[in-house]
């Protein structure tokens, strides 16, 4: 027997119409509509008995059978009522039989019927349910039909008796159908799974009761149906919020005393609720489904979609529709780990209508976030903190992260590299269907990178035949307060462009470490550690694995404008560089002296000039270190030779001395066709202070040939045999 419910058009929901008192309480008189078809003709036969449905024989099934099992499942709350009058005459409807099973048109059928006992002088209006019945229809599939949440109609197909009736009218109050719920593994009776529909046998709203001889008398809906319909007082179902052992009275009888708790409403983690019930009607019947009464009776709330109820079945296998052993007996217990739920009968009492069962509880709880050891941090390291909580949280909020730092929601785990420094004062909220934690604190201490680790730095990298082409080169370095760096590497004649981020320590240095792609090559791999003292140092290294390698170092340039600007060696600096001794009169090195001029602003910034001991000319730009050297590297010959090194200045007198190399590739000119070098010149210069008004140059006397310039070394005797090189001059204002 096949007990279904169809939605009614344009009708109020479901919920709406529980909640009201006038819909699920009091007297519902009842028009019984009779009608036949034009292949389906005659007055209906009840398919129970097979008693012909007269109007006295329905009004005795209405006041009778179904009175006596609305007003027993509904504590007297809710009854029927019709008398042999409501029973309408049999009515034959415009279409077959055939025409209504075919299109499933069920409710035209139901509007047509109602149209016809209103043209017989019935008043609709008077009554609250409409009954239509015909004689059974075998093809039919059903035995009951209604609409859901609305009174529009019941149709019976032959079976005109309490319980299908008690069905269909239920639908029309808004229950929907009492499920079981399969699940797929024999030893998680909660687990995944999907509905059977009609499962629970137990309930007037299920089906399948006569497999287990269930009287029709004791299939009181399930409490959750019942709290739907306002049938259970409201303080006799308890919300359990709490673990505890709690006493569970009978609800399976009209007497039930409502002062007492007759079910438990526990709310599971995953999102439903699980109502607790204990059923001992069965004891005073003959039933091979007494089992029901040997412990709890559990149904769910939200297993899916639909606003069915599903029956939970403990027995030995919840994978198969069998449910005469479903109830949670006495002494066993269960422990749902997806809801967090442990439910465990204990002992039985009372006796009668005032039986009741206790069980333990321990329910799912607001999350409890564990206290969190905070480890050290600083800006431009990566950071990584788990917080834990209890009661499976299903989303985490942390208030207070500093720049850099994020969480993940669902977890909740704080990561990310901060880009400042500070106390910061963390707050987190772990949450999960109950609701919110409280709230954890703590304080995050994130170390700023020391301030020498930060800045302007500039070092030499050394010469390498691959790398640098011998040439040597260059790097320059700027590492902000968050840790970014961007770099100038002059590797010969090649230049990169870098930035990036450092990577911090507390206590160490600042590290970088990346490669660097080259066109058409293998890329290089460059490492630079930059220390706490103002110092930095690193080295690039072939990816190939051939040993090429080149090493660099440098220190920082702390100059600034306006908040640190160069004094001792501000301004400009005359420098002359001279052949080693043992340099001079060797015919394969250019025996000239070269000349240099800087120029120092108050930035640190560093302008030179000048030519090599060979004639060439020059210029290139730099930064002054902290310790007043000047890191040079400056290109000669189109990138075939090299000025490198570095020069200092003296802050307290001006003066400058170094020892750069010079350095010539063999380039096919009749001049260098074996290449020099590397050659370290001797530097040595001053600063350039122009004489006073009236003053000439080195305190020359103002008059004529006060000045001669001499000219020495290069064979430059040899010269002088043809003419006279020294020459007096005059040198003015």
């Amino acid at each position: 027997v096949n007990l279904s419910a169809t939605k009614a058009p344009a009708s109020a929901s479901p919920k709406a119409l529980a909640a009201a008192s006038a819909v699920t309480t009091g007297t519902k008189r009842l028009l019984v509509i009779r009608v036949d078809f034009v292949d389906h003709t005659g007055t209906p036969q009840d398919s129970w008995t097979d008693q012909s449905i007269t109007p006295n024989w329905a009004a005795g099934i209405v006041n009778g059978e179904l009175s006596d099992f609305v007003s027993e499942f509904s504590y007297n709350k809710y009854d029927v009522t019709t008398s042999s009058a409501d029973v309408t005459s049999v009515y034959r409807m415009s279409r077959s039989a055939f025409s209504y099973y075919l299109y499933d048109n069920w409710y035209a059928l139901a509007s047509e019927a109602k149209t016809a006992a209103s043209r017989h002088g019935y008043n609709l209006a008077n009554y609250q349910h409409y009954i239509i019945v015909f004689d059974e229809i075998p093809a039919v599939e059903f035995a009951g039909l209604a609409t859901l949440g609305a009174r529009d109609y019941v149709i019976i197909n032959g079976y005109f008796e309490g319980g299908t009736l008690a069905h269909e009218l239920f639908h029309n109050l808004g229950l929907n159908h009492a499920n079981l719920w399969v699940t797929e593994s024999p030893t998680s009776p909660l687990g995944k799974g999907k509905l059977e529909e009609y499962g629970d046998s137990y309930d007037v709203m299920g089906s399948g009761y006569w497999r287990y001889w269930i009287p029709r008398s004791t299939l009181h809906p399930n409490p959750y149906f019942l709290d739907r319909l306002g049938w259970l007082d409201p303080g006799s179902v308890h919300l359990v919020k709490a673990a505890g052992t709690y006493r569970i009275h009978r609800y399976d009888t009209a007497s039930a005393n409502h002062g007492n708790t007759l079910a438990l409403k526990i709310f599971r983690k995953s999102g439903q609720y699980l109502w607790v019930g204990f059923r001992d009607d069965l004891f005073s019947v003959y039933s091979t489904a007494e089992d029901m009464a040997e412990g709890l009776y559990v149904v769910a709330q939200g297993m899916t979609r639909s606003r069915g109820s599903n029956l939970i079945d403990f027995g030995s296998d919840p994978t198969d529709t069998e449910v005469d052993d479903a109830s949670l007996n006495a002494g066993d217990d269960f422990f749902d780990p997806v809801g967090g739920i442990y439910l465990h009968p204990l002992r039985f009492g009372g006796s009668g209508d005032q039986s009741w069962i206790e069980v333990e509880v321990d329910i799912p709880e607001v999350p409890t976030i564990q206290p969190v050891t905070v480890p050290s941090a600083i800006v431009s390291a990566p950071f990584l903190l788990d917080i834990d909580a209890s009661e499976t949280p299903r989303s985490f909020k942390i208030l207070g992260l500093p720049s850099g730092l994020t969480y993940n929601k669902s977890t909740g785990v704080i990561s990310g590299t901060p880009n400042v420094s500070g106390t910061f004062t963390i707050t987190v909220y772990a949450y999960n269907s109950l609701g919110r934690s409280l709230a954890l604190q703590f304080d995050l201490v994130i170390e700023a990178i020391d301030e020498d680790e930060t800045g302007k730095f500039s070092g030499l990298v050394e010469a390498d035949p691959v790398l640098s082409q011998e040439l040597g080169g260059k790097i320059d370095l700027t590492v902000t307060k968050t840790g970014y760096y961007t770099a100038t590497l002059r590797l010969g004649r090649e230049l990169y462009r870098l930035k990036g981020r450092a990577l911090s320590e507390i206590g160490g240095s600042l590290t970088i470490e990346r490669q660097i792609a080259r066109r058409g090559r293998a890329p290089l791999a460059i490492e630079i550690q930059v220390h706490a003292d103002g110092t930095f140092s690193g080295a690039l290294d072939d990816t190939e694995g051939m040993g090429d390698h080149a090493a660099f170092e440098g220190l920082k340039s702390p100059w600034n404008k306006v908040t640190n600007p160069v004094v001792d060696y501000l301004g400009a600096f005359n420098l002359a560089m001279d052949l080693p001794v043992e340099e001079e009169g060797n015919a394969a090195v250019p025996q000239g002296t070269g000349f240099m001029r800087c120029l120092v602003d108050s930035s640190g910034l560093v302008r030179w000039s000048g030519r090599s001991g060979d004639g060439l000319a020059f210029a290139g730009t730099g930064c002054l270190l902290r310790d007043g050297s000047i890191p040079l590297f400056q290109l000669l010959r189109n990138a075939t030779g090299a000025l490198r090194g570095t020069v200092a200045i003296d802050g307290s007198n001006g003066a400058v001395s170094g020892t750069p190399e010079w350095f010539q590739k063999p380039i096919a000119a009749r001049l260098y066709p074996d290449g020099f070098g590397p050659i370290a010149l001797e530097v040595t210069g001053a600063r350039y202070v122009a004489p006073a008004t009236g003053e000439l140059l080195l305190g020359l006397p103002l008059e004529l040939d006060n000045a001669r310039i001499e000219f020495s070394g290069g064979d430059v005797e040899i010269a002088s045999r043809f003419a006279e090189l020294n020459q007096v001059c005059t040198i003015n204002e």
